[in-house]
This record gives structure tokens, sequence and C-alpha cells, in this order.
């Protein structure tokens, strides 16, 4: 039996309808740049990270459980909306685009049974 994680798109749906997602696990596990919002995997500690367009979020650890859903949540942050700004967006723009996790943030929610 395996567990579950489901990367839950906190991000308006107009402005971001999909993020990738890029998980490494034990045994050599890897998805790069996957559109899928749930992913299948064995019990262990994976290592998630999402990005959006040229935006990039911080790292978090994921244990899995076995037979459990483990919930990571997209969080925008304040510094996501200062870049939409015009003309003064653009140095926000620049800083969130080259520090992970300045515009968007992972959290994990409690994981519950499948």
């Amino acid at each position: 039996m395996s567990g579950t994680i489901v990367i839950v798109n906190g991000l308006a749906a107009g402005s971001a309808p999909q993020v990738l997602a890029r998980i490494d696990g034990p045994n050599g596990y890897r998805v790069r740049d996957n559109r899928a919002g749930r992913f299948d995997v064995i019990p262990g500690i994976y290592r998630v990270r999402v990005s959006w367009v040229y935006y990039h979020s911080n790292t978090i650890k994921v244990e899995v459980r076995q037979g459990a859903q483990h919930q990571v949540a997209v969080c925008p942050t304040p510094v996501l909306s200062l870049t939409r700004i015009p003309l003064i967006g653009m140095l926000p723009q620049l800083a969130a685009s080259m520090i992970p996790g300045t515009a968007l943030r992972l959290r994990v929610i409690a994981p519950g049974p499948e």
C-alpha cells in the first residue's frame, strides 16, 4: 500500500491554474516539472518544491506514511501581489524570481486517511 502527496494550489485560478511540481524521494524517485496534483508514492521522506512561471517555492520535506494522504498547500506571499504593480513591481519581481520562497510558500496540511 502506498501514500499520496496532493498539491493544493492556493493561487487564484485565473492567474495560475497549474503549478509544476518537483519531488525527490527514496530509491531514486524523481518527478520533474509535472502538472499533476496527485502523486501516489511509497512511504518515506520526500522533498517537494513547486514553480509557476519563473517563481519557485521553498523546499519542504514531507514524511509520507502508508495509506495516508499528505496535502501540500501552495500559498502566495505579499511579494507576489507587489509584482503586479506596473513599473514599481519590476524590483519585487526580480527578487522573487531569484530567491526561492519569496513569491510562493509551501506548507504541509495535516495528513489524513485516504
